[in-house]
């Protein structure tokens, strides 16, 4: 779990997230995962809506510039770097919040082979004590 906090966790509070952000990065999660198992128009489906998230993140993004507070930094308007960094710019943030989601989708495919594993060795063995609690 520990390994989780550094790669997943830590990033994610670093980055002080908004509602928007966060939407977009669970969206992300979800339909790339989606992509993965379904296809025709489910897959194509989804891949217009990340159009149109991804659409909507940059609105999102363009109309904050002017507020200068991308992250939780707050500028004290006297032109200080952090200030003419995120003004406008926020490809790098863009970045780092897919590399969360790449993370996310990577751990989910690890414990998916995992899980493959475990049910090719049949290593899940379930006895109940009482068999009569289970019948409906």
């Amino acid at each position: 779990m520990i390994q989780y906090y550094e790669i997943i966790v830590k990033p994610f509070l670093d980055l002080k997230l908004s509602e928007t952000e966060i939407t977009f990065i669970l969206c992300q999660i979800v339909w790339n995962y989606a992509g993965r198992r379904l296809q025709g128009q489910t897959q194509a489906a989804g891949e217009r809506f990340l159009e149109e998230i991804s659409n909507n993140l940059h609105s999102y993004y363009e109309e904050n510039s002017g507020d200068h507070q991308f992250g939780g930094i707050e500028s004290s308007g006297n032109g200080t770097v952090a200030e003419k960094n995120d003004k406008g710019n926020y490809a790098s943030r863009l970045a780092k919040m897919m590399q969360i989601v790449n993370q996310m989708l990577n751990i989910q495919l690890k414990r998916e082979d995992t899980m493959d594993i475990a049910m090719l060795f049949d290593m899940f063995n379930i006895v109940f004590t009482e068999p009569e609690f289970f019948k409906v």
